[in-house]
């Protein structure tokens, strides 16, 4: 009985062994990207406040028992390193970024009226907007209240208590899903469009038709290649994530996901390049796709209104990235059905597309 498709094992075997050996011959082509990735993932730990928490400089002009009570309240938050400095010095810290935040308590906190009645006081913060102070100044804030209700001997009866649920993260949930998203349309879509176009220029599809081999057996060779390649890339990424951050990830789910993935931007890759023949326009149409997918992936989905994050949610890069982001934050593989539905709908498109848009000639 024939094989489907026209597949034969021994000339799969041979055009997938020489796709190995092309990659190895010339692996900056292959994998150069994908170094600058890995570097990019362990220069992300310089950014992780996981563990660092935030800096304060505090000068306390007032020096009352209230402001002194407000200073033993910081100390002990458990998220704020805590210095005491005159004003001069808690200033010039300050501009060279060795503290977040600069606390500066005035005078009058905490001295009191004849009667027995606090003075109004405030308390001044200061920090830079978009940076680490302004979670630092919240934090601040809450102890500056606290503090005010029990010098005013009032009981605080309505309070707030908060659970991280990932502690254990940090910044590595926000990078690691866009850099694996990255790396899987690189490596998929753009580098396969390139290939292909390549071989087509090159006269290396005339070549391959000529000995009778099926398009099937170029098409799957050069896949299983490439998704060989692309899985030890992933563990890679995922095993300098591990190290650098400290962290246990669910390995088996991230590599589910991610060559899914992959699977439908390699799917686009063959399309573009099956309908496009021209050698010269199908990797510059490839990156057209895909770098704005890249864009759209790398960053989180909160960064966007929500009109635009639902229908990021709808392309397959939306499904990686935040199926990865689900994962890496302690879910399981059950937590990404949806996804890994969608991404298997779409798989099923881009290859069935890609069969029916590949072609020997130019």
């Amino acid at each position: 009985m024939p094989a489907p498709l026209g597949l034969r094992l021994r000339p799969l075997r041979a055009l997938f062994i020489a796709n190995l050996r092309t990659y190895a011959r010339n692996p900056i082509a292959s994998s150069g990207t994908f170094v600058v990735l890995l570097v990019m993932l362990g220069a992300v730990h310089i950014f992780d406040l996981r563990g660092q928490g935030f800096s304060a400089v505090v000068t306390d002009q007032a020096n009352t028992s209230v402001s002194l009570d407000l200073i033993t309240q910081l100390r002990h938050e458990p998220g704020l390193d805590v210095t005491i400095a005159d004003l001069g010095t808690a200033n010039a810290r300050y501009l060279a970024g060795k503290a977040d935040l600069e606390v500066v308590v005035p005078p009058d906190f905490g001295r009191r009226e004849a009667d027995g009645r606090l003075t109004p006081g405030a308390v001044r913060l200061i920090y830079k907007v978009g940076g680490p102070g302004v979670s630092a100044a919240a934090l601040v804030a809450a102890e500056v209240g606290v503090v005010d209700r029990r010098a005013q001997g009032a009981p605080q009866e309505l309070t707030a208590v908060s659970e991280i649920g990932n502690a254990g993260v940090g910044a590595l949930d926000i990078f690691l899903p866009g850099l694996l998203g990255f790396n899987i349309v690189q490596s998929g879509l753009i580098l396969a469009a390139g290939i292909f176009a390549g071989y087509r220029s090159a006269g290396v599809l005339r070549r391959i038709q000529v000995t009778g081999v099926a398009p099937a057996n170029l098409v799957f060779a050069h896949a299983a290649s490439n998704v060989l390649l692309t899985t030890v890339q992933t563990l890679v990424m995922i095993g300098v994530a591990e190290i650098v951050y400290g962290i246990h990830l669910d390995i088996a789910a991230l590599l589910l996901v991610t060559m899914l993935g992959y699977l439908v931007f390699l799917g686009m890759g063959f399309a573009i390049s099956g309908w496009v023949r021209d050698a010269q326009r199908a990797p510059v149409i490839a990156s057209s796709v895909g770098f704005p997918m890249i864009f759209l992936g790398i960053f989180p989905p909160g960064i966007f209104p929500a009109g635009v994050a639902q229908a990021v949610g709808l392309l397959p890069i939306g499904m990686v990235t935040h199926a990865l982001r689900l994962i890496v934050e302690g879910g399981g593989i059950f937590a990404t059905r949806t996804d890994l539905l969608g991404l298997l709908i779409w798989a099923l498109a881009v290859l069935a597309i890609a069969g029916r848009t590949f072609r020997w000639d130019e």
